[in-house]
C-alpha cells in the first residue's frame, strides 16, 4: 500500500516515538478513506492516531500523531497559553484538531501554530512566528531560533529514526511492528 510507505518515510519520528506528530501532505492517488482507515487501524495499537487537516481535490494534509503525547502537550500551560492566543478554547485532542483544521481552512493565513503540535520546540515556534521565518540560527526539520545544538542532535536522531525504520520496512516489517517501538 503506497500510503504506508509514506507514513513510514514522512513520520519515521513518530512511529519510533521521538517526536508527537508529523504532517504529510498526499496526492488523493494515494490518500483514498479506505487506505486511510487501514493504515489507522494498524497503527491505532501502538497509541497512534491521524486526522485530515486540510483537503482539496488533489491532495490531502495528513497529521499523524501519538495521543499519548499530544495530549500531554496540550496540557501544558504554557501550550494552553499559547493555543489560547491563536482563538483555541477546546484542548482536548478532537477539540484541538478540530480548531486546528479549521485554522487550515483560511488559504491566506498559514496556522503557524502547528509547530506546536508537532511538537517543535516552543521557542522556535515562537521566534520563528516573530521573526516571520527569516533569521533561523539554523534550518533543519524545522527553523531553530532558540538552542542550535539541541536541534542539530535532534535532526540527526530523526533522520536515524527515518532510515532504520525504512529499511526494516522495505524488509518486509510490517506497519503495526515498526510502530510498536515508541
Amino acid at each position: 500500500m503506497p500510503i504506508e510507505e509514506k507514513v513510514v518515510y514522512y513520520a519515521a519520528p513518530t512511529l519510533a516515538g521521538c517526536k508527537v506528530a508529523n504532517l504529510i501532505n498526499l496526492t488523493k492517488t494515494i490518500c483514498c478513506q479506505e487506505d486511510l482507515d487501514e493504515c489507522r487501524r494498524r497503527l491505532c495499537g501502538a497509541g497512534i492516531d491521524l486526522k485530515i487537516l486540510r483537503e482539496n481535490a488533489s491532495s490531502c494534509l495528513l497529521y499523524i500523531y501519538r495521543r499519548s503525547a499530544l495530549e500531554e502537550l496540550l496540557h501544558t500551560k504554557q501550550s494552553r497559553q499559547f493555543l489560547s492566543s491563536y482563538g483555541y478554547q477546546d484542548f482536548t485532542i478532537p477539540g484541538a484538531l478540530d480548531q486546528l483544521a479549521d485554522h487550515f481552512k483560511n488559504p491566506a493565513l498559514f496556522p503557524h501554530e502547528v509547530g506546536l503540535f508537532l511538537g517543535y520546540p516552543f521557542n522556535d515556534v515562537v521566534g520563528y512566528i516573530t521573526h516571520q521565518g527569516k533569521n533561523a540560527k539554523l534550518i533543519g526539520y524545522w527553523k531553530v531560533y532558540d538552542n542550535e545544538e539541541a536541534a542539530k542532535e535532534t535532526f540527526c536522531l530523526y533522520n536515524h529514526c527515518r532510515k532504520e525504520l525504512c529499511a526494516r520496512f522495505h524488509k518486509g516489517e510490517a506497519l503495526a511492528d515498526l510502530s510498536a517501538l515508541g
